[in-house]
């Protein structure tokens, strides 16, 4: 009895972890390392502007922005891969439930990171549009997104 509580209990945060693990993936890149990188998720805010019919001062200052968070984004989806990989590590090494739980807390905290910085690129490009500009931004990534929570209109996950 004792040694199935012990494996529901790893199925469990297995199960916890392929969670946190798809969400992550969703904002990596496609097709995962060696694709061209447009940065996790940035495709999707790149392709919203592109849209909007913005001068080139707005379209040049907004893609500094996105440019600028490429590497930030890309690290954060690197190590949330590398979060993801050693708790299958350590799951498939029998590892103890304290050390498990800890490398559930790591992913929580990395993902949270990554969707503070998400938010901070959404922030800084919106800062650069005008309301109009904004409302029809927010509105295709609404559209893009739903499903997903990714950059809506309330930030990431809302």
């Amino acid at each position: 009895m004792k040694r199935f509580l012990t494996r529901l209990r790893l199925a469990l945060l297995l199960l916890s972890s392929l969670a946190v693990s798809a969400s992550a993936q969703e904002s990596a890149p496609e097709g995962g390392p060696g694709h061209p990188m447009h940065g996790p998720g940035l495709h999707v805010i790149e392709d919203c502007l592109s849209t909007l019919g913005l001068s080139s001062e707005v379209q040049a200052a907004t893609s500094a922005i996105l440019a600028s968070a490429k590497p930030t984004l890309q690290a954060d989806a690197n190590t949330l891969m590398a979060d993801h990989q050693k708790l299958r590590t350590d799951i498939a090494n029998n590892a103890d439930q304290s050390v498990l739980g800890q490398d559930l807390k790591t992913q929580i905290a990395d993902r949270t990171k990554m969707d503070a910085d998400r938010q901070a690129v959404r922030s800084q490009v919106l800062s650069k549009l005008s309301e109009t500009q904004q409302n029809a931004l927010n509105e295709c990534l609404r559209s893009s997104y739903t499903s997903k929570g990714r950059w809506s209109s309330k930030g990431p996950h809302s």
